[in-house]
Parts: C-alpha cells; sequence; structure tokens
C-alpha cells in the first residue's frame, strides 16, 4: 500500500479551485497518477493524468468537487 500525505498543512475541502502538492513514499518517486472527478456533472470521471516530480505530485483540485487519484 502506497501513502500519500499532504506537503504541509492545507485544507483540501474549498469553495473554490486550489492546487496542492502531496509528498508521496520513496517507492512511488516519479509515478504517475490518473485523476478522477466526482461532482454534479461527474461520477468518477477520468480528467487526465499528474506526473510525480520525484517524490511531489502536483495536483489541481477544483472546487467543490472530489477528487480522486489512482497511482499507476
Amino acid at each position: 500500500t502506497r501513502r500519500v500525505m499532504p506537503a504541509g498543512r492545507r485544507r483540501l475541502t474549498h469553495p473554490a479551485a486550489t492546487n496542492v502538492d502531496l509528498t508521496l513514499d520513496r517507492r512511488s518517486r516519479g509515478c504517475r497518477a490518473t485523476v478522477y472527478q466526482t461532482d454534479e456533472t461527474h461520477s468518477v470521471t477520468p480528467t487526465g493524468t499528474v506526473t510525480a516530480r520525484g517524490r511531489h505530485l502536483p495536483v489541481d483540485l477544483p472546487a467543490r468537487s472530489l477528487v480522486t487519484l489512482v497511482l499507476n
């Protein structure tokens, strides 16, 4: 099981879009993640991929959405 932790203390629910930089464990370094969005118009819909930079995974979070990341 891979652990993903927020880099620093940030509020992850927000009425406006925001971005976060997640810190991955060492085994996940350089991985890719598929982004799935759930909101009023999406139902666990794949919306893109992001690639880790070393152990950091930059993610854009849309407003009022649940975002699920699946590490590949």
